[in-house]
C-alpha cells in the first residue's frame, strides 16, 4: 500500500519539484541579486550610474595656464581631491596613484594624474619633486568649488577617484585603500579598453 501512494503522489510531487524549484531560485536571485553576487572581482566601488565630470578652466599650480576644460578627453585620469595642506592621507593616496600609473607599463602614456586644491594650494617642492607628472591646480571661488563638488558628491574628499576617457567618473577609493587594489582596476580597465 506504500509503494502504491508513493508512486501514485511521490513521482508527481517530485517532478512538479523539479519544474518550481529553479523557478524559485531565479526569483530569489532577481529580487536579490547581492546574496549572489559571486563575480565581483573589482577593489574599487563602481559609480552607478557614472557622472558626467564637467570640466572648468582652473588655475595650474605648477604650471602656466590653466587646466583645458576637456582635460578628461581620451586618458583614465586618477583624481585626488583634498586640501592644501597634503597631510599623510593626501601624501598615501598620491604614491598609490603614481605607482599605479607607472606599473602600466606601455599603458603609462594613456594615463593622467590630477590632485584637485579646495583652496589655495601651497607649491611644495618636495610634493614636484616626488610627484613630476601630477597635475595640481586650485579649486578656488564657485565655479571651483562646483567642480570639486561633481566628485565629493559621489564619496567624501580624500578618496581616490577614477575618470574614464570620456570624462565619466566610473569608480572610487576610499581614504587608505589598499594600492594594490587600484593597480589591479587600473590594468583591468586599461586591458578591456585598448586604446
Amino acid at each position: 500500500m506504500n509503494s502504491a501512494r508513493l508512486r501514485q503522489y511521490g513521482i508527481p510531487g517530485l517532478i512538479l519539484l523539479a519544474v518550481l524549484a529553479p523557478l524559485v531560485l531565479a526569483a530569489i536571485v532577481y529580487l536579490q541579486p547581492r546574496w549572489f553576487a559571486f563575480g565581483h572581482t573589482n577593489h574599487g566601488r563602481l559609480v552607478r550610474p557614472p557622472v558626467t565630470i564637467k570640466g572648468t578652466e582652473l588655475p595650474r599650480v605648477y604650471a602656466k595656464g590653466a587646466l583645458p576644460a576637456d582635460y578628461f578627453h581620451g586618458r583614465w585620469t586618477l583624481v585626488y581631491v583634498g586640501g592644501p595642506d597634503c597631510d599623510a592621507d593626501c601624501r598615501a593616496a598620491l604614491y598609490a596613484t603614481r605607482q599605479a600609473r607607472l606599473a602600466a607599463g606601455e599603458d603609462m602614456r594613456r594615463v593622467q594624474r590630477l590632485y584637485v586644491v579646495r583652496g589655495h594650494a601651497k607649491p611644495s617642492r618636495r610634493l614636484r619633486r616626488a610627484h613630476p607628472h601630477l597635475t595640481v591646480v586650485e579649486a578656488t571661488g564657485p565655479a571651483g568649488e562646483a567642480f570639486a563638488r561633481q566628485f565629493t558628491h559621489v564619496r567624501a574628499a580624500g578618496g581616490i577617484y577614477i575618470v574614464d576617457p570620456n570624462s565619466l567618473l566610473m569608480m572610487t577609493y576610499p581614504p587608505g585603500a589598499d594600492p594594490s587594489g587600484l593597480l589591479k582596476d587600473l590594468r583591468h580597465l586599461l586591458n578591456a579598453n585598448p586604446a
